[in-house]
Order: structure tokens, then sequence, then C-alpha cells
């Protein structure tokens, strides 16, 4: 999201502020579908997981949660969440980041399903 939110100059998909640009730190679930899930998996009539996994994977956990938090938020509880059960972390960038798993693998209804 950073590196296409801001250079391709996204606004917002909220009917009542179109004209509003997205920030990288702020953009949310709706504009994310918006710019990114339903462009790249429209063609293809599949979810955005199917589209980016090498594999079927079966969740470990569902995720319910409101669209309109940042993104970034999101990913923050997710990365959280994956510390407090005993993922691996490392830091990366001066922060303390998980280290991908198959442990922990996500439902999240925005990738999962067709839209």
């Amino acid at each position: 999201l950073d590196g296409h939110c801001t250079v391709e100059e996204w606004t917002s998909s909220d009917p009542r502020t179109p004209e509003m640009k997205l920030d990288p730190d702020t953009i949310n679930l709706y504009d994310s579908i918006h710019w990114v899930v339903e462009p790249a998996t429209k063609k293809d009539g599949c979810s955005y997981v199917e589209l980016i996994a090498s594999s079927e994977q079966a969740p470990h956990w569902f995720v319910s949660h409101w669209w309109g938090e940042p993104v970034k938020s999101f990913v923050a509880c997710l990365r959280q969440h994956q510390l407090d059960r005993g993922g691996e972390w490392r830091w990366e960038g001066g922060e303390r980041r998980c280290v991908a798993s198959e442990r922990f693998l996500y439902w999240v209804c925005a990738f999962a399903k067709n839209l």
C-alpha cells in the first residue's frame, strides 16, 4: 500500500468523500478492496487469497474486524496476536516483527471471498 497509495494518488472509495486523498497510514480495508483486491481479482473471478497463495491453506484463526480501521492497525493486531502466542520475531527497521509461520494462518473475509 505504501508504494502505491501516494504515488498513484489514491482517493477515498467512500461516496461521501470521493475527493479525499488517501494516506498510507490511515487507508482502510474498504479502500484497499477498491484499489487492490477488486482490480487484482476481477479478471479471474477469484478471491485475493486464491490469487496469491501457492497452495490451499487451512486457516488456524478466524478474524472478525471493522473494515473502517486502518490496514496498518489491523496488521499490527495480527502481529501482536502471533507474538502473544509464541510466534517467532526479529528486529526489522527498528521494529519487532513476526516471522511468517504456518502456525498462524488467518481467515480474513475481505481476502477470502469473491467480490
